[in-house]
């Protein structure tokens, strides 16, 4: 994989050389993008290709021309990107779908494919622009295309005052007519046909664009991407969801296309046709055109589907016939030559072929004859042999014909007739027969002769005029061959010398050159001829004209006379280019390179072609900023989007409940914020009881500004009541009053909170304080454990002794009143005892 070279233009890659900017497309470093939609220059897509500048841009994708790595060659990538369903994110080129569009985008993007596997059908159709690659990236789809340098079929009728003769119109959309035959031959349709999607290379092919609302014919479902309705070209039933559609479709497009192209104006909408059909016929608009073509152009244009042709091919074969048929009207007096239709070209060959076959063979007769003749006349004679210039019988043969278009058998015939009266002359008398071409000759030329051309040395298809130059190395050779035989056999025969009183006119000369622009179009009665390439021209009247892409025609009428050396130095003046700005607000100003020039609109402000800086401004918006580049004779829409400037207004009073009022509109109360537009305002606060306060403020965008307002209560009358307070002002009280109770309440609350925090860590000490005492008498009990044990002892055997005390008293009790020798087991503190 190769790099593009850093000598080639980044924006439209040609070669710059070492420039620093770009000769070609205008670029220069530093430039920004046209639109934030945009790629930018160098953005690399895929594996292969490079974007660079923008080719067009419409409401489903924008088209660049692109760099194709693998192939080293231009290309033209198509990018998915409907402005009303996405945009796009500059940072990282990828495309975001705007909220709620996500399942029509989806379902758009599917269809945009659905276009390119449709143009991958016709990859090797000469009428339609190959499809190379369909790649996905940056979240949307891209088309990589076969790119082709021309115009479109709008752009042509532009440059030709808007209109074109009808031969020219059915020549030119030959072509397309074919590729539409082909497309429907592959159950499609079209359903777009225009001047806008046809397209003219610059080496004269044409091509059939736009296959976004190609249709199956087959199917039921459709692959449109949008409903297509271009206003002049859709017949009726494309206006109906479910009206049958089929290649009659594509017919009343294409009648359409042919109808504006020669009237310059379009047909009537078809929904307006079905009420009142006012289509004019071209004839009626002035149009020259054979009545039986324009019966098939009107049928063509039926309002009714099944009035139409059925198909292009049966329109195609229709015209065919009535050519056949058609008997050409008589030359007008000032005839306007068209430029030979592109099938034509070869049978005009065959023609000049013929003819100049033919002049060899009757030059070569001529020669003999000749030659017999002065082989007698100069053994027996004495006589002056002369030859005049051979331009007589070009003159004589100009003015018998009255056309720059000769036919093959009137050349002929009249070559033959000029033979034969030399051949019946008597042979002394050889220069009589040439005395007579020249009398021939004296007949004024036509008014409008056509390119009697004396000298020509290129294009010789374009014309049926026979070379002059041809004509004239014919005489010299019989010369030549003449003084070679005579000095052979020792004769003196004299150097043949031309007569001037038989000389006829002398031919005219035209030399035509263009300074600029450098590819721009010559033509003389409508014929194309060389610039800075020298004419010889049979004297009369002729039209000149010069075109050029992008320029102003330039057209004057010329008188040339016999021996005239006419010289025509032409430069053409660049078409000024239309820029229109139409914004979603009113009351803004537009400023062109920072003069200003009125408020946006639909009317263009006419440029001279290059680039601008466009800006719009309107107060309380965001001003808008892009800069464009306009070419000559093109016409760019630019619809910018104010957004409202916003900034933030605090007003504070010193009474509460004052309304503030902003340019007269209410606005809010006192002590908030407010989000309102950027620029001078006129600001109120009122209250009641108070006097209103009144002033200007000037807001800037994304500021915080805070206004301090005091406003004083009104002065009481003489003799006027004690005011009441109002219900604002005891509304304000209570919620005051409200305000200072919760608060308060709120306060107690904390401090009760307070409180019992501090109660709690209260007790957690004295909790704290009785579990270490408790340690403390534990610690004290084990140390004093032998004490307490001695001290029990000695309490027992107090016990005991206190209870022997007992036991003895109940003995001695008992031995009263018991026998003696009788035993008692008493058991105390379990001791046993008797």
């Amino acid at each position: 994989m190769t790099q593009r070279p850093e000598t080639r233009c980044p924006a439209c890659f040609q070669d710059k050389g070492n420039a620093t900017a770009c000769d070609h497309c205008g670029w220069k470093p530093g430039s920004p993008p046209a639109n934030p939609l945009y790629l930018p220059l160098g953005t690399p897509l895929g594996d292969s290709y490079v974007i660079g500048k923008v080719l067009g841009h419409g409401g489903l994708g924008i088209t660049y021309l692109a760099w194709d790595r693998e192939l080293d060659t231009r290309i033209a990538i198509k990018e998915f990107l409907p402005d009303t369903m996405a945009g796009r994110n500059t940072r990282d080129a990828q495309v975001t779908i705007h909220t709620g569009h996500e399942e029509p985008f989806r379902h758009a993007l599917q269809r945009f494919r659905e276009e390119a596997r449709i143009l991958a059908r016709f990859q090797q159709h000469p009428g339609i622009v190959s499809v190379y690659r369909f790649l996905a990236a940056n979240g949307t789809g891209y088309m990589a295309m076969e790119f082709v340098a021309g115009v479109t079929l709008r752009q042509y009728l532009e440059t030709h005052d808007n209109r074109i003769p009808w031969p020219e119109a059915l020549g030119l959309l030959g072509p397309v007519m074919d590729t539409l035959d082909r497309i429907h031959d592959q159950g499609l349709l079209h359903r777009d046909i225009a001047p806008d999607n046809i397209y003219i290379t610059h080496d004269g092919k044409l091509k059939l664009l736009d296959f976004g609302a190609a249709r199956e014919v087959t199917e039921e479902r459709s692959v449109t991407l949008s409903v297509v309705l271009k206003e002049g070209y859709a017949p009726e039933e494309q206006y109906h969801k479910k009206a049958r559609e089929g290649p009659w479709t594509d017919v009343y497009a294409l009648s359409a296309t042919l109808y504006r192209a020669v009237t310059g104006q379009l047909p009537p909408t078809a929904l307006d046709r079905l009420h009142d059909d006012e289509l004019r016929s071209p004839s009626a608009l002035g149009v020259a055109i054979p009545e039986d073509h324009e019966a098939v152009l009107l049928k063509g244009l039926a309002i009714r589907a099944r009035d139409r042709w059925q198909g292009v091919g049966e329109m195609r074969r229709a015209w065919q016939a009535e050519s056949e048929t058609v008997v050409e009207p008589p030359e007008p007096e000032t005839p306007e030559v068209q430029p030979p239709r592109p099938d034509t070209y070869a049978k005009y060959g065959l023609w000049i072929a013929l003819f100049t076959a033919v002049i060899t063979a009757l030059m070569m007769i001529l020669e003999l004859k000749l030659t017999d003749k002065i082989d007698l006349w100069s053994n027996g004679s004495d006589h002056e042999l002369t030859v005049h210039d051979p331009v007589v019988l070009l003159a004589e043969n100009s003015a018998t014909r009255g056309s720059g278009t000769p036919t093959p058998e009137s050349s002929t015939s009249g070559t033959a007739q000029r033979g034969d009266s030399s051949a019946a002359a008597p042979e002394s008398d050889i220069s009589g027969s040439v005395a007579s071409a020249g009398n021939a000759s004296d007949n004024p030329p036509p008014r409008a002769p056509s390119l009697g051309r004396l000298n020509q040395t290129e294009n010789l298809s374009s014309s049926a005029v026979p070379s002059s130059e041809s004509q004239r190395q014919a005489p010299d050779a019989i010369l030549e061959d003449l003084e070679a035989d005579g000095a052979s056999r020792g004769d003196n025969i004299p150097r043949a010398v031309p007569d001037p009183a038989l000389a006829g006119p002398l031919p005219a000369t035209l030399l035509v050159t263009v300074s600029d622009p450098p590819d721009a179009t010559v033509t003389l009665n409508g014929e194309a001829i060389d610039p800075g390439v020298g004419h010889e021209l049979v004297a009369g009247e002729y039209s000149l004209r010069v075109t050029g892409p992008g320029h102003a025609p330039f057209q004057e009428d010329i008188r040339l006379a016999a021996g005239d050396d006419q010289r025509r130095s032409v430069r053409l003046e660049p078409l000024p280019a239309r820029v229109i700005v139409r914004s979603n607000v009113t009351g803004d100003t537009v400023f062109i390179d920072g003069e200003a020039v009125g408020a946006t609109g639909p009317e263009p402000h006419v440029l001279a072609p290059g680039e601008y800086a466009i800006r719009v401004e309107k107060a309380g918006f965001k001003p808008f900023d892009t800069e464009t580049q306009l070419t000559a004779g093109a016409e760019e829409t630019i619809q910018p989007k104010l957004e409202p400037a916003k900034a933030e207004l605090i007003v504070m009073a010193n009474i509460s409940g004052a309304k503030v009022f902003l340019d007269g509109q209410p606005l809010g109360a006192a002590g908030a914020p407010h989000a309102v537009r950027a620029g001078t305002h006129t600001m109120r606060v009122e209250k009641k009881g108070y006097e209103p306060f009144e002033a200007e403020v000037e807001l800037v965008v994304r500021e915080q500004k805070t206004v301090m307002v005091w406003l004083t209560q009104k002065a009481m009358g003489h003799h006027a009541e004690v005011q009441k307070p109002d219900k604002d002002m005891k509304y304000a009280l209570w919620i005051a009053a409200f305000t200072a109770v919760i608060t308060a309440f709120m306060l107690i609350l904390q401090v009760m909170d307070k409180i019992n925090l501090v109660t709690d860590r209260i007790r957690q000490v004295v909790l704290l304080w009785k579990r270490l005492s408790k340690l403390r008498d534990l610690k004290n009990l084990f140390r004093g454990s032998s004490q307490r044990k001695n001290t029990k002892i000695e309490e027992l055997k107090t016990k005991i002794d206190q209870l022997e005390e007992k036991v003895r008293v109940l003995r001695e009790e008992n031995n009263a009143t018991h026998p003696p020798h009788t035993v008692t087991n008493i058991y105390i503190d379990g001791f046993h005892r008797r």
